[in-house]
């Protein structure tokens, strides 16, 4: 048929790809405690499990005839509240086991097997379930992937959980020694799976101390005995010794204890009583009266008694009774040296074994009985075994230990706060975690749940380098929560304000070489507050949290339809969305939140209740020193972000251009891989405008060598707005005459 009239065709093409979207610079990173693994013992060198000396409990029936075997839903739940784990496996040859009995309740012997007959009676392997992510950065971008590796409930602490003296004086209320009691739950899970369930990607750390020597003994069952001695005591001098004890009766038979005094041969005559309930003392040294009858000495600390009767005038017999060894000598033990000497002499092929001390004293020193039956000189010190030896060690003695449990136990040690504020700094310094560039793409790099700023171990500094090296990310630091604390802006009030100021301008007690070329990569808020958050458990969802959370929470809510590198501050975007109280004592008023905001210094972000809108957040700027009284834009917490995001795009667009010819071609490949960035920064009002310049030099004027290239990315960036100065003119109305 004839067109009979003009016509558009307007069409469609779909260029793209199946698969994920391009991947969020978004990315959070959180450390924190998951409760995970706790029945699992993880080896991660090929060849390594478990013996009759790892300590296991035995896994529980199943209603049939096999004992339960391990599954990805019941790896985290069977037997939780057992000691010690029923499982085991090893990740790299990728063997499960089963702890199926125990051998010897004494010896803590146990027996693990990785095969079990199935209901036919074939042969099977315990079915190897992969471990949840320990001590290794997780990339989750949903609920589903969160619960997945970190279980769907945070970690529940058994113990209370105390900070005592971690702290500054000023950054923790007096008598807050706890930061969780125990049936607290952990924080830092939570913090993560909100802002997952916010739509930020988050890389979540679970910290987990496992494979950690250890020692376990009971200090009360090492006992020091004294061989019965071959000691009899005789009175030369019975004159000598009746007359030493005073007008005693006629005819009257007497108890007398005696000691050995540190002289040899003489004796203190201590006291003596005729059975009447009544002892008289006397405190009456006698040399030369007494004799020894035996192979053995008497020591200082013994005591000897005597019949004695006055048979006339200075007559007596005395009449040997019994003798009393000194009191057991007092023992101590030096676990460094223990555990030095206990790592040194372990079994070849056990990661862990039970041993026993069985030592006797003879005239060439102490002696060890093994359990083997082996006999060898050990020395005291080397065993870490301290006697307190003012009573006499003599031939017999003996020093036995009880049951002393040593190895590398890979089973997983209660999560403990001090534990992990002990590995945070290697969280951001360690090569192979959040250092590591191209392994991790992350912009917020946050302590989570645990503050850091006046922890006396330093991990501020490590968060603040790790964001400078990396040049692509910045730090949120956070301060304690201390609601007594002021919040005046004076250097004499103990502010958190007033502190940061004096704590960053002093390069050595930050560590930091330059202090402002590092602090634009770190940003701080205030202060702690609750919030409402839906993922924790119930009943537990009205949580206190640090600031980071509430910016990384107002972040999230933006994203959903505003571009990253506008100010996450003031009403239209700086409102977390779950917050309900500010945590302080004082009010936190918009003056002081203005007052945070100086042009001539440092800055904190503070969290205000602006009228009437609610709790926002005041404040779009770096850790920088602003001088002169005037900001640029390092001093800019967006434009900082902004920068972040330039510079991840250009090091994942060389790297997709490394060992590629240097030809026009590729310098046009690299600003092709750039610009839809840039012109998305520029359209979008975050930049006015860009240039990427072929370098001919590099930056710092230094020639280029072989094989190398240089570009300058010059951009011109929009400020967000601070302050208004607006004038109101009044004037006269013209008066004009013809």
């Amino acid at each position: 048929m004839a067109r009979t009239t003009p016509r558009i065709d307007i069409l469609e093409r779909d260029e793209t790809t199946a698969g994920a979207s391009a991947a969020s610079t978004d990315v959070v990173y959180v450390p924190g405690f998951a409760d995970t693994n706790a029945n699992y013992i993880i080896y991660k060198k090929s060849g390594e499990g478990p013996d009759e000396f790892t300590r296991g409990s035995v896994a529980t029936e199943d209603g049939g005839d096999t004992l339960v075997l391990p599954t990805a839903s019941n790896i985290n739940t069977l037997l939780k509240s057992a000691e010690f784990p029923c499982f085991a496996c090893n990740t790299v040859d990728q063997i499960a086991w089963r702890c199926v009995a125990k051998i010897s309740d004494e010896a803590e012997h146990y027996t693990w097997e990785s095969t079990y007959l199935d209901k036919n009676g074939d042969v099977q392997p315990i079915p190897y379930v992969v471990p949840a992510p320990e001590n290794v950065p997780t990339l989750c971008s949903s609920l589903m992937e969160f619960e997945a590796y970190f279980g769907k409930t945070p970690y529940r602490f058994t113990e209370d959980q105390s900070v005592e003296g971690m702290f500054e004086a000023n950054a923790s209320m007096p008598g807050a020694k706890y930061m969780y009691r125990a049936g607290d739950y952990e924080k830092s899970y939570t913090y993560a799976k909100e802002l997952v369930r916010l739509g930020l990607p988050v890389i979540y750390e679970n910290i987990v101390s496992r494979g950690e020597t250890t020692l376990t003994y009971d200090a009360s069952s090492f006992v020091y005995g004294r061989r019965g001695r071959n000691i009899t005591l005789n009175v030369t001098d019975t004159s000598a010794f009746g007359i030493a004890l005073g007008n005693i009766n006629d005819n009257t038979t007497y108890t007398v204890t005696v000691n050995p005094t540190s002289t040899e041969g003489t004796y203190v005559i201590v006291s003596y009583t005729n059975g009447g309930g009544t002892s008289v003392g006397v405190n009456q040294q006698i040399a030369d009266a007494i004799e020894v009858v035996g192979t053995d000495k008497p020591v200082v600390g013994d005591s000897a008694t005597f019949d004695v009767t006055k048979t006339g005038d200075n007559a007596y017999t005395c009449v040997f009774k019994t003798y009393t060894y000194a009191p057991k000598i007092t023992i101590s033990i030096d676990e460094n040296d223990l555990e030095a000497y206990l790592q040194k002499n372990k079994p070849a092929k056990a990661d862990s074994y039970t041993v026993q001390f069985d030592l006797v004293y003879t005239t060439e020193g102490w002696s060890w009985a093994k359990q083997d039956g082996s006999v060898s000189a050990v020395d005291l010190n080397d065993l870490g075994i301290i006697l307190d030896e003012h009573y006499g060690v003599a031939n017999g003695d003996t020093i036995k230990s009880g049951a002393i449990y040593y190895g590398v136990f890979y089973e997983k040690a209660l999560p403990t706060v001090k534990y992990l504020y002990s590995k945070l700094s290697e969280c951001y310094s360690n090569e192979d975690k959040l250092a590591d560039k191209g392994e991790y793409s992350v912009k917020y790099i946050t302590s989570g749940a645990y503050p850091v700023y006046e922890l006396k171990n330093d991990v501020v500094t490590s968060m603040i380098e790790c964001a400078y090296k990396r040049g692509d990310a910045f730090a949120i630091i956070d301060h304690s929560n201390n609601p007594e604390r002021s919040l005046k802006t004076t250097s004499t009030s103990g502010s958190v304000y007033a502190h940061l100021n004096a704590y960053l301008d002093n390069d050595g007690a930050t560590g930091l070489p330059n202090s402002d070329d590092y602090t634009t990569f770190a940003t701080m808020f205030t202060p702690w507050a609750t919030y409402t958050c839906t993922t924790a458990p119930v009943g537990y969802q009205t949580i206190l949290m640090p600031a980071s959370y509430g910016y990384l929470t107002a972040l999230a809510t933006s994203l959903v339809t505003n571009a990253n590198w506008l100010a996450i501050a003031g009403i239209n975007r700086g409102l977390p969305p779950t917050i309900v109280a500010l945590n302080t004592i004082e009010r936190l008023t918009n003056t002081i939140a203005d007052y945070y905001q100086p042009r001539d210094n440092r800055a904190l972000n503070a969290i205000t209740n602006v009228k009437p809108y609610g709790l926002t957040i005041w404040g779009n700027r770096t850790l920088v020193k602003n001088g002169d009284g005037n900001l640029t834009a390092k001093s800019f917490l967006n434009i900082r972000s902004l920068v972040c995001d330039i510079k991840k795009v250009a090091y994942t667009a060389a790297k997709s251009l490394l060992f590629e010819q240097n030809t026009e071609i590729l310098w046009n490949k690299f600003k092709a891989l750039l610009t839809p960035t840039l012109d998305k920064m520029t359209h979008g009002y975050g930049l006015s405008s860009y240039k990427i310049i072929k370098a001919t030099t590099k930056y710092n004027g230094d020639p280029l060598a072989k094989g190398e290239i240089a570009a300058v990315i010059k951009i011109y960036p929009i400020y967000s707005v601070e302050d208004f100065e607006i004038t109101v003119v009044m004037s006269d109305e013209g008066v004009e005459v013809d």
